[in-house]
């Protein structure tokens, strides 16, 4: 009777566990530390516990040179899996990022070493937009990103814009 109990009880705690908790943004690096664009420090900017949507980009534009920072937050230390949404690339953040030329993004990056700022844990990727336009477009498409974490999955989206032409 007792192992029943018990084994009844260990059920219910494992179905009222909570999920892991995670969320993603795509972060305007222009926000973030505009001061020092050349050494964005994003891990000390995550420290001061910012309210992460007033610093989200609203739209990036379709140059080949915008890139937005891919941001997970989560309650795991597990890997997260990026995945893009219909266009733009992924590749690994380097808070230098903006002093270098922009390099082929690939559909799908994962993130192993993710970092613990206050216990949430981080992982950080740099989304950069196409240099052109999908054929089907017109003043904007949405894209974004997927992050996936053991079998959770959050998504965000971002418009993408084609630049203006200057005659």
């Amino acid at each position: 009777m007792r192992s029943l109990c018990a084994l009844a009880f260990s059920g219910i705690l494992l179905a009222t566990a909570p999920a892991s908790a995670m969320s993603v943004v795509i972060l305007d690096p222009y926000l973030v530390n505009p001061s020092n664009l050349g050494d964005l420090q994003l891990q000390s900017f995550l420290t001061g516990s910012p309210t992460l949507a007033n610093y989200q980009a609203s739209a990036l534009a379709e140059d080949g040179v915008a890139a937005g920072i891919a941001l997970v937050a989560t309650d795991s230390n597990s890997p997260v899996t990026f995945a893009v949404q219909n266009v733009g690339g992924l590749v690994d953040y380097t808070d230098d990022y903006l002093q270098h030329p922009p390099t082929t993004g690939t559909s799908s990056l994962t993130v192993n070493n993710l970092w613990n700022v206050d216990g949430t844990y981080y992982a950080v990727a740099l989304f950069e937009a196409p240099a052109i336009a999908p054929a089907s477009q017109g003043q904007s498409y949405a894209s974004g990103i997927t992050a996936t974490q053991s079998r959770h999955e959050q998504a965000s989206n971002i418009n993408l814009i084609l630049p203006p032409v200057v005659l």
